[in-house]
């Protein structure tokens, strides 16, 4: 990732504000890391395949 400023004529503050921005991504990045994980997860819940039944009980219940 990378970012680039040259809003101030100061370093310091440029790099301050690289920083920040950096740190703004990195936690899009994560964010949507995230996301993708609980979707593919949702998704995988979704395939499950389920087994036939072995024993159908047809009793009434009192």
């Amino acid at each position: 990732m990378q970012v680039l400023t040259m809003d101030s004529r100061s370093q310091q503050q440029n790099k301050k504000l690289c920083l920040e921005r950096l740190k703004a991504k990195v936690n899009d990045w994560q964010l949507q890391q995230i996301i993708v994980q609980q979707q593919t997860k949702w998704q995988e819940h979704n395939e499950l395949e389920r087994g036939n039944p072995i024993k159908i009980i047809e009793a009434k219940l009192n």
